[in-house]
């Protein structure tokens, strides 16, 4: 069995502020590198413990160049950077994976339920949505892995996203590791936080294989919308072919492709 991971930062239990998330410059940074790290490392420790043969992890915040390598379990293998794919967060996850976790997730734009929530770029966007729908980062990587046949398993980070997981992914074991109360987190202790990823992890696995964890559906029309904090960000992503301006800082984009949205998701944002 082969499991892929995709680690993301803002969802690691006790991340509060911006500057915890920053490589270059982040005072706090080290400290929240190393917990997403062993957050990781419990993912992978447990997903090996039931049975899984290879898992692949993908360092999938902001420069990619987060996870320390020599602390993840042996035998892990480790892609760090972007990879020019529009499955982004998910790069290879086409080549044959069973299952698919997502450790360290956030809350999407527009949510007040992490003080950190966005969907791809905090800076930019003020919201996403998908046919009417607020959307998380989580959302958009779970339609790349049902694209690719790929179920997910494991959804670990804000309790309000673990939620969501419940609500829309059959099947789909969770560890909410914090909560957000408007600029604060309410997290548990980082080494309970590992015990239960570890835990869930191993779960989800066995979940796999007893059959009861499936992929999502796929929409059968997609509707993108962004809201851009400003509004010159708007004009420009309306200059995507097949964009249309609906406000001065809304843009949408409609299709029947799930090609033709992931790239206009990756190249408009």
């Amino acid at each position: 069995m082969r499991v892929y991971i995709s680690a993301d930062i803002e969802g690691v239990t006790n991340v509060t502020d911006w500057t915890e998330t920053e490589r270059i410059d982040g005072t706090d940074y080290e400290w929240a590198r190393e917990q997403m790290t062993r957050e990781v490392s419990a993912a992978c420790l447990g997903a090996l413990e039931a049975g899984a043969d290879e898992i692949v992890v993908k360092d999938s915040h902001d420069s990619a160049l987060n996870l320390i390598p020599d602390k993840l379990p042996r035998g892990v293998k480790l892609i760090r950077g972007w990879a020019a794919s529009t499955d982004s967060m998910m790069a290879l996850v086409d080549r044959g994976f069973d299952l698919a976790f997502m450790v360290g997730y956030h809350s999407e734009g527009y949510s007040n339920k992490n003080p950190l929530a966005h969907t791809m770029t905090h800076a930019r966007l003020m919201a996403t949505k998908l046919n009417g729908n607020l959307m998380s980062e989580m959302d958009n990587n779970a339609l790349i892995c049902a694209n690719h046949g790929v179920p997910i398993g494991l959804i670990a980070g804000d309790k309000a996203l673990c939620e969501k997981a419940e609500a829309e992914f059959p099947g789909v074991c969770v560890a909410a590791v914090k909560e957000g109360i408007g600029g604060a987190t309410f997290s548990i202790h980082p080494l309970d936080a590992c015990d239960l990823i570890k835990e869930q992890a191993y779960e989800a696995v066995k979940r796999l294989q007893r059959g009861e964890i499936k992929c999502i559906d796929m929409p059968e029309h997609y509707e993108l919308e962004f809201m851009f904090k400003e509004h010159k960000d708007a004009s420009n992503a309306a200059n995507y072919i097949g964009a249309e301006l609906v406000d001065p800082h809304t843009v949408v984009f409609r299709c029947d492709s799930f090609k033709e949205y992931i790239t206009a998701y990756d190249f408009m944002h």
